[in-house]
C-alpha cells in the first residue's frame, strides 16, 4: 500500500436515488452511505397515508379514541395505531406536540 501521503482521496458518487452516495475506498472498495431521513413534506398530512390523516384531524379536533373509533367505523386499536404512527412519521409523542408541530409549520388543525 502506497504511503498516506501518496493515497487518492475516496472518491464519491452520487447514485440517482435521493439519499444514497456510493464512496471508493482508496483499497478500492466501495462504501455506501444512506440518508435516511425523510423529506419535510410542505403539509405534514401529506407524510401520513390517509387513515393516518383522518385519525390525526379528528384527534386534533379533541376527539377521544373511542369517539373517533365510532365516527369512522373502525376498532379503537385500529385508531390508536394509526394515530401511534402518524406520531412516529411526524417526529412528535401526543396531540399536543401534533397540534404545536402543526402550528409551527404554518398549518393549523383543520
Amino acid at each position: 500500500m502506497p504511503p498516506k501521503s501518496e493515497r487518492e482521496a475516496p472518491a464519491s458518487v452520487p447514485l440517482p436515488v435521493h439519499g444514497l452516495a456510493a464512496h471508493e475506498l482508496p483499497s478500492g472498495a466501495v462504501l455506501l452511505a444512506f440518508d435516511l431521513r425523510r423529506r419535510a413534506a410542505a403539509d405534514p398530512f401529506d407524510a401520513l397515508t390517509p387513515g393516518q390523516a383522518r385519525v390525526a384531524r379528528l384527534a386534533l379536533e379533541g376527539l377521544r379514541d373511542e369517539q373517533i373509533a365510532r365516527a369512522l367505523g373502525l376498532s379503537r386499536h385500529t385508531v390508536s395505531n394509526q394515530l401511534r404512527r402518524a406520531y412516529a412519521t411526524l417526529g412528535v409523542n401526543s396531540r399536543t406536540e401534533l397540534a404545536a408541530a402543526l402550528r409551527l409549520n404554518g398549518n393549523p388543525a383543520r
